[in-house]
Parts: C-alpha cells; sequence; structure tokens
C-alpha cells in the first residue's frame, strides 16, 4: 500500500514539474516488483498524472475570463493564435480529445501544453480526467510491464 501512496504522490509532483520523471520512477520501481503490480501503479500514477493536471487545466480555464489574458488578447498575434485554436475546437471536442488522448499517451505533444489548452477551450472537466486517466494508464502498464519482463 505505501508503494501505491508514493507512486500517487510522485505523480502528482510530476504532473507540476517536470524534472520529476514518472516514467523513470516507474521504471525503476518495475525493476524492483516485477510485473505483478503493475495495473495497480499504472492506475495509481495515472490519477496522480490527472490530478495534477487538472490545475493546468483549471488555470487557463479560468484565465481566459481574467484581466491579465484580455490584455495579453489586444495583441494581434496572440488573439490570432487563440482563435485559431478556438475555431479548429468549436464544434470538434473529438479532436480535442484525440489530441488530449495521443498527449497522455506518448507525450506529444506535450501533456503539460495540452492540459491548459483544454481548459482553455472548455473541454468538459470530467472528459479531460477520463481521457488522461486512460491514455497514461496504458503509458505507464507498458512501461512497467516492460521493464518488468526485461529484468524480471
Amino acid at each position: 500500500m505505501e508503494l501505491l501512496w508514493s507512486t500517487f504522490g510522485v505523480s502528482v509532483l510530476s504532473a507540476f514539474f517536470p524534472v520529476v520523471n514518472i516514467e523513470a520512477y516507474l521504471g525503476v520501481v518495475a525493476s524492483q516488483v516485477g510485473t505483478t503490480q503493475s495495473l495497480p501503479l499504472a492506475v495509481t500514477a495515472a490519477f496522480g498524472q490527472a490530478l495534477g493536471k487538472i490545475a493546468w487545466y483549471e488555470a487557463a480555464r479560468r484565465g481566459t475570463d481574467s484581466r491579465w489574458m484580455a490584455k495579453r488578447l489586444e495583441k494581434p498575434a496572440v488573439r490570432a493564435r487563440y482563435e485559431s485554436w478556438t475555431y479548429r475546437a468549436e464544434g470538434r471536442p473529438l479532436l480535442v480529445v484525440g489530441v488530449l488522448f495521443t498527449a497522455s499517451l506518448v507525450g506529444l505533444p506535450p501533456l503539460l501544453v495540452v492540459a491548459p489548452l483544454a481548459g482553455a477551450l472548455r473541454l468538459n472537466r470530467l472528459v479531460f480526467v477520463a481521457t488522461i486517466v486512460a491514455g497514461r494508464s496504458v503509458q505507464f502498464f507498458v512501461i512497467l510491464q516492460g521493464i518488468g519482463h526485461l529484468l524480471g
């Protein structure tokens, strides 16, 4: 149980600070426990990542209504980029979810960039969390299984 809690903590921390690498942490864990705990560890780490990314999502979601953002949007280049992403996303929630899932699964584009974008585009919170948990669970399970089998 301690391992699950520490995994959760490291994953939340890594969602805020990219220098804390959850994949490397899981690799070390897999080398110690093998493949037997891969699924609970993967899902725990995925929930931690989602929890951490909610902060980025909410900051961007609320930030689009702020005076600071209104001032930034006065700049034509910033407004053009914002409107371009908004135009692409409006009426296309599957596009936003697809990009978010890809970022969660393979890290391209970086989830640290996509999470606030999802907030700014006002993607449904439950869809946001579920998509990250799904993508990250698969990625983390593959890492844990791969290293566990390689070293086990």
